[in-house]
């Protein structure tokens, strides 16, 4: 007879590991499960290595500065982004009209810096 659902739920919280391939050694598969247990390490370890950067940071003042340059405008053309897409939202009430209107928003914006970066980059 075939084992309950219970009985099946039991063996598998027994079990060690997952399941063996087709043709696979029981070591393999248990050298596997033991891969997959050091997984939480080596996202640790990535992700203390990811830090690392926040002490370059730190210690760099030149860094921080450039990194403040690059960065600083983010928050405020975030808001802006979403203020400006709320408002298109409530005058257009048609999709078709509010993907033109941000189209022409995005394009103008785009050509904008284009001309800056031609004349205002420059010697």
């Amino acid at each position: 007879s075939a084992p309950s659902d219970d009985a099946a739920i039991e063996l598998a919280a027994q079990a060690e590991g997952p399941p063996l391939e087709m043709g696979e050694p029981e070591s393999e598969s248990r050298s596997r499960a033991s891969d997959a247990k050091g997984g939480a390490s080596v996202c640790a370890t990535a992700a203390y290595a990811g830090f690392g950067g926040l002490w370059l940071l730190a210690s760099r003042p030149y860094a921080l500065g450039t990194f403040w340059v690059a960065y600083a405008f983010l928050m405020p053309r975030t808001m802006m982004d979403y203020q400006n897409e709320v408002l298109a939202m409530q005058d257009y009430q048609e999709e078709e009209d509010q993907i033109a209107f941000l189209g022409w928003v995005y394009f103008a914006t785009n050509c904008g810096a284009a001309l800056q970066s031609l004349v205002g980059t420059g010697p």
